[in-house]
């Protein structure tokens, strides 16, 4: 039997759920979203219609799936009239407990760890589904309509698990590519192409995910090479912060080893 999808945000991520569920033939009635134009942006995409303001006014859905800002969540959880109790309300942040959708019959969490941007174009079929239900009936429910979508893998998490995956991915994504954002400044500052670096970047994460980045560790921290770490910090003079960042990641690296 088709489903019907309600999708409450314009962002990110409910721009690429929006394009996912197209792809699927899956039935999106409308994109609510507090700003008409950012609604009637993706609503024009994916055929469907759009609405602002007045949340009351949305149809009914087999699934209402809130993809907007963490802190939102609540509010429009809030806002949306009590749906009926054949539907399902999903949030899809990792860090958001699913208890702040507790005042309808069924509601869970629809989670992709990946990091998504409007206009960039991914390969739906590497996200990384984590999934959540209030019940065993709406877990089903949830885990059947994530099985027909596009996906790597499918993980059955509860709040507490999710919030601890969201943190590591804040590490493994936000983090690394503000290294990323210092690097190529350093290189910039130095009058030399930032993109020199793109070879070996391409190769640490490589290797790292074909092991473990343990074993992948290497440069001065990991061989306590004082002389050159010392020479390092002397470059970062001008940037304190900088240099003091370097001296913590060092650290962490050289006593691990």
């Amino acid at each position: 039997m088709a489903k019907s999808v309600v999708i409450l945000g314009s962002g990110n991520v409910a721009t690429h759920l929006g394009r996912m569920f197209q792809q699927m033939n899956l039935s999106i009635e409308c994109i609510w979203s507090r700003t008409l134009e950012h609604a009637q942006q993706l609503a024009d995409e994916v055929d469907a219609y759009a609405y602002t303001n007045d949340i009351m006014s949305v149809p009914v859905a087999d699934f209402y799936i809130i993809a907007s800002s963490d802190s939102a969540i609540a509010s429009i959880a809030r806002s949306l009239p009590c749906v009926s109790p054949e539907s399902v309300l999903l949030h899809t942040s990792g860090s958001t407990d699913m208890a702040v959708l507790s005042k309808f019959e069924k509601y869970g969490v629809l989670y992709p760890c990946q990091s998504f941007s409007k206009g960039v174009s991914f390969d739906y079929n590497n996200i990384e589904w984590l999934i959540e239900g209030n019940s065993p009936m709406t877990l089903a429910e949830v885990e059947s309509l994530v099985s027909a979508m596009p996906h790597k893998s499918i993980t059955k998490a509860d709040s507490a698990q999710r919030r601890t995956l969201h943190m590591a991915a804040v590490w493994a994504s936000n983090f690394t590519n503000r290294m990323l954002v210092e690097a190529y400044d350093i290189m910039s500052t130095a009058g030399l192409d930032p993109h020199l670096l793109d070879s070996l970047i391409r190769q640490t994460v490589d290797k790292a995910l074909s092991a473990d980045p343990r074993s992948a560790q290497t440069g001065p921290a990991r061989r306590h090479d004082d002389v050159i770490m010392q020479m390092h910090k002397e470059l970062l003079a001008d940037n304190p912060q900088l240099a003091t960042l370097y001296d913590i990641v060092s650290n962490r690296i050289s006593n691990d080893y």
